[in-house]
């Protein structure tokens, strides 16, 4: 889904509210989740996951243009993972 229907359906759902408001909150939300993972925290909802990064380790690649070894370093990348109650509905 994406998160212009997310936004219709919230309209839709909550007639009372102008559908700039409803943007602007979901704007913060999703804000709200990447300003918490920039900074290294986890933010977990209950029954649907939790988002955290995950730390990817320096790694040593081969490069087939120089035909030599490179490393690549370490990064930290964005990772979900679905809750059990989500994974059972998704099954």
């Amino acid at each position: 889904m994406e998160k212009k229907k997310i936004l219709e359906y919230l309209a839709q759902k909550y007639p009372t509210l102008d559908y700039s408001y409803i943007e602007s909150i979901t704007d913060r939300f999703f804000q709200l989740i990447a300003e918490n993972l920039r900074n290294g925290d986890r933010i977990e909802f209950r029954n649907f996951g939790i988002f955290k990064l995950k730390q990817l380790d320096e790694r040593k690649i081969f490069n087939p243009h120089t035909k030599k070894l490179q490393s690549v370093p370490s990064k930290s990348i964005p990772f979900f993972k679905c809750s059990k109650t989500l994974h059972k509905l998704s099954a």
